[in-house]
């Protein structure tokens, strides 16, 4: 069960058709600068990389606990890995 999800919010911009995809399918979706993407992405317990090549396309998955209110930073964080640049 996914608890939590933040993508970057260029993929608005960048990539219209992921964005709506991502907000379709993760309703609370919160959006943070990508730098702060990569940043949350580098604690990460699993990494998933998917072969997802449109830009701006990743996200960092939560569930489990949290240590920011966000579900990042806890244990059983899940997200995107150092391909997030």
């Amino acid at each position: 069960m996914i608890e939590s999800a933040t993508a970057a919010h260029e993929v608005r911009e960048a990539n219209p058709a992921a964005a709506r995809l991502l907000e379709d399918c993760l309703p609370d979706l919160a959006l943070v600068p990508h730098d702060e993407l990569k940043a949350l992405s580098a604690g990460a317990r699993l990494i998933v990389r998917t072969g997802e090549a449109r830009p701006y396309a990743i996200r960092c998955c939560a569930a489990g606990s949290s240590s920011d209110g966000r579900g990042h930073g806890g244990s059983g964080r899940a997200g995107a890995g150092p391909d997030a640049e």
